[in-house]
């Protein structure tokens, strides 16, 4: 999560948060020419009450970017909890500590949105919901397969826009990414230091398509 601040005409990022203390001092390092201007707040568990009260304090808009994501989860609840909870951890924290925000940006995914159900060629819009997944899970539990991490995104995503019209005073932008790369700028000595998305690719390019997942044939072939 990162928070934003207008300052003389401009929107500056005064802060954001990182899992780890770790993590904080690898990007303090790679911004270390920032120093001064660069700042972070450790949130271990994002899923707490209250985890975020602190980062959003004298803010005006909040960007929630990612959620701690799996594709190996056997129970639904290792996908659903995280991204559920940690999302209203976020906007409950604005609720009780930040009036003066005006707007959230919030990743959801495609997957919230695309439905497999429908007919091939259907264009998916803003009023449509990924009723299947959900449903999947509810029917089938561990044995949904793909479609306990696309629920996850599904109910995360509705409880943002459920916690924006009960708060009322900011609004709620939802981007839908298919998927997210991009230059690794964190050191990596070994594939399992990779993040989610790019160890997908990573195993796309290495593996042979019988060591696959289902998530992973799907996201890039």
């Amino acid at each position: 999560m990162q928070v934003i601040q207008f300052e003389n005409g401009t929107w500056v990022l005064p802060s954001g948060t990182v899992r780890s203390h770790y993590k904080g001092e690898q990007l303090a390092n790679i911004f270390k020419e920032s120093e001064g201007r660069f700042q972070h707040v450790i949130v271990e568990d994002m899923t707490i009450d209250g985890a975020f009260d602190e980062a959003v304090k004298d803010v005006q808009g909040v960007l929630h970017l990612a959620c701690p994501t799996t594709f190996i989860a056997d129970d639904p609840q290792e996908l659903i909890g995280p991204a559920l909870n940690g999302t209203l951890s976020v906007l409950r924290s604005i609720e009780k500590h930040a009036p003066d925000v005006r707007r959230v940006v919030y990743t959801s995914s495609a997957a919230a949105i695309i439905d497999e159900g429908k007919p091939l060629g259907t264009i998916f819009t803003d009023d449509d919901w990924n009723e299947l997944s959900v449903k999947e899970v509810e029917e089938k539990g561990k044995n949904a397969g793909k479609h306990k991490y696309r629920a996850s995104k599904v109910l995360a995503e509705r409880a943002a826009w459920s916690e924006a019209k009960k708060q009322g005073h900011w609004d709620l932008v939802a981007i839908h990414p298919v998927v997210t790369l991009g230059p690794i700028i964190h050191p990596v000595s070994r594939p399992s230091q990779l993040n989610t998305s790019i160890s997908m690719l990573y195993n796309i390019i290495s593996k042979k398509d019988a060591e696959l997942s289902q998530e992973e044939l799907l996201t890039f072939k």
